[in-house]
């Protein structure tokens, strides 16, 4: 049975490019448990190869990955499923170190994903200092957003060091549901639900931008008003990725006592770390810069 797409996610697959792709991505480090024998990672592996169903998201493939532009996109199960495509092990000349699991990161981000295949990818990597591990996992915008992917990647995840009975992922079943609706029903209310959303969102754009031209707001910035930057040339393939760390107590207590959310926090580091980079560079613009 398939899913028809969004627009939005639709969105996400017309630009997609060799240089410009869509997938988001996680790095999670990890110490195995004291007791863990040496084959620890390879003991991990072999869990994904004893027939571990996948369930959604990552069980999906497009309808049509030779035409990701086609209007009617959408979901179907993969009934080939193949996790150790999926599921990867590498290794860094150990004992590596952030720089050069930035390295690694850094080259499987830059590549596309195959959409023949479900949009996603998980690589253990182990040879990190301490006899630590790490998970990237990369899923491409159109089937999870990033807050999504974290909130299920949180599912697999326990706070007890001891409690390891949970199961991977993608092995986790999707929230049960109500009873399953009469499916003529069910088309006749998608049909109208999606006449009222379409009409909704054509009030909902006309109201902001008659809003908008009521407005004398200096804030807002046209095309080609945004101040020249270095950061923007044009894209490539390449990504380059690297890591540092924050104590997250101190981050929400940074949160708590001004008032603010830990993004808020996360967000004003980021902005913090490319004021440095521009004036280093001598190359920070005398405006500030745009956000999207």
């Amino acid at each position: 049975m398939g899913k028809r797409l969004s627009p939005t996610d639709s969105m996400f697959l017309v630009g997609e490019t060799r240089e410009v792709m869509f997938h988001v991505a996680g790095l999670m480090q990890f110490s195995p448990p004291p007791d863990a024998p040496r084959d620890y990672m390879r003991g991990l592996m072999d869990e994904v190869r004893a027939g571990i169903a996948a369930h959604w998201p990552w069980n999906v493939r497009l309808r049509t990955p030779n035409l990701l532009s086609n209007p009617a996109q959408g979901w179907i199960e993969d009934d080939k499923l193949d996790l150790e495509y999926h599921v990867r092990r590498s290794a860094l000349p150990s004992p590596g170190d952030e720089r050069e699991l930035g390295i690694l990161v850094s080259r499987l981000h830059g590549y596309p994903i195959d959409f023949h295949y479900p949009p996603w990818e998980c690589h253990l990597i182990e040879g990190l200092e301490g006899g630590r591990f790490a998970m990237y996992i990369k899923v491409h915008h159109s089937l999870v957003d990033g807050f999504s992917a974290m909130r299920l990647l949180t599912l697999a995840l326990g706070a007890d060091a001891a409690e390891r009975d949970r199961a991977l992922f993608f092995a986790i079943p999707p929230p049960v549901r109500g009873p399953k609706p009469d499916p003529v029903g069910l088309k006749v209310a998608e049909v109208l639900g999606a006449a009222r959303k379409q009409y909704g969102a054509t009030k909902m754009v006309a109201r902001a931008i008659a809003k908008v031209a009521r407005r004398d707001d200096e804030g807002l910035i046209s095309p080609g008003q945004a101040p020249k930057c270095i950061l923007n040339a044009r894209i490539g393939r390449n990504r380059r990725f690297a890591t540092a760390k924050f104590p997250l107590a101190r981050i929400k207590d940074l949160a708590k006592h001004s008032s603010a959310t830990i993004n808020d926090v996360v967000l004003a580091l980021s902005s913090a770390a490319i004021r440095k980079y521009l004036a280093e560079r001598d190359a920070l613009p005398k405006e500030s810069l745009v956000a999207m």
